[in-house]
């Protein structure tokens, strides 16, 4: 009976046993398969010690192609990323490793890719603590410059104007409504294009089209730290100056008038360019905005009126 109970014991023991190895090997197996997988990857896959020193304790070899540094390298000399991060970044990689960030967000970064050339990268962290201290950080990087471009891409389409470049009336609304809502001196101008539809009527639309952009250029001579152009419709335009004085919108309009007549004057190629004009200045913008533009604009329809009344003297 004893021997029957250690033979059975026995055959436990070794079940047992084999089935231990099977499983070691399947979870080495698995290892394997994510290390393989981790050592592959595009992303960079890191864990730094941020107590009781500053030192990589792993570090994917691609960064070696993301930011061109050996792994060695990165290894010998833990401060590789303080030296590669952008300046206006710098905060970001030192938040990090105190503990100062939110850990459950992304962490956009620019990082040196070439002598003096950023590239953008999205960072996933996760904080490793131990007795309440932040011992260690591990964390997968990724290069999002593309992402990054498509986006401003698609924000300055938003808010400029394909065929001028200058800002659009989507991107005149946002300012509009911020301006009436602080307490800051603004002055408001409004240019309307001259026989605009005529000049589509009589030499087609890209004539019009060409108008429209040389009225842009000379528009564009004005533009200054305090004075942004806008083009919110066909043929009108708007010029915001801010933070000056009334003296300071008048000068505006001089130069204005002065830059078309300098154009008509060295035109050879291209037809004169005439516009209604219409100012008004106040020294506070908040909740008088639209007050404001309605002055503009009926100053603009005089200076339209007054001009057609010459042409018919």
């Amino acid at each position: 009976m004893f021997e029957i109970h250690y033979m059975i014991f026995a055959m436990i023991g070794l079940i047992g046993s084999v089935l231990f190895m099977v499983l070691y090997i399947k979870i080495h197996n698995q290892q394997k398969r994510i290390f393989r997988l981790v050592e592959n990857s595009q992303d960079l896959v890191y864990q730094f010690q941020v107590e009781p020193e500053h030192k990589f304790l792993y570090v994917s070899p691609s960064i070696e192609k993301m930011l061109k540094v050996s792994v060695k390298d990165v290894y010998a000399n833990p401060r590789i990323p303080f030296d590669l991060i952008h300046p206006e970044d710098m905060p970001k990689l030192q938040n990090k490793l105190s503990g100062k960030v939110d850990y459950s967000q992304p962490i956009l970064q620019r990082w040196e890719i070439s002598r003096g050339i950023y590239g953008w990268f999205e960072e996933y962290a996760t904080p490793v603590y131990k007795h309440g201290k932040l011992v260690k950080i591990e964390g997968i990087v990724r290069n999002v410059s593309d992402k990054i471009r498509l986006q401003k891409e698609l924000e300055f389409k938003s808010f400029h104007d394909e065929l001028t470049g200058l800002k659009n009336r989507t991107a005149f609304r946002e300012r509009f409504h911020y301006l009436n809502e602080i307490d800051l001196s603004v002055g408001l101008m409004l240019c309307d294009v001259n026989d605009l539809k005529a000049t589509n009527d009589n030499f087609g639309h890209l004539a019009g089209d060409n108008l429209i952009k040389e009225t842009a250029s000379i528009l564009k001579g004005c533009v200054d730290d305090y004075t942004s152009v806008y083009r919110i419709g066909g043929d009108e335009f708007v010029l915001l100056i801010e933070g000056t004085s009334r003296r300071y919108v008048e000068h505006k309009y001089e130069l204005l008038l002065s830059l078309c007549e300098h154009h008509n004057e060295e035109s050879t190629n291209s037809q004169n360019i005439y516009f209604a004009v219409g100012y008004e200045h106040s020294r506070s913008s908040m909740k008088l905005m639209d007050h404001l533009f309605k002055q503009a604009d009926e100053a603009m329809y005089e200076d339209k009126r007054k001009t057609k009344q010459q042409l018919f003297v």
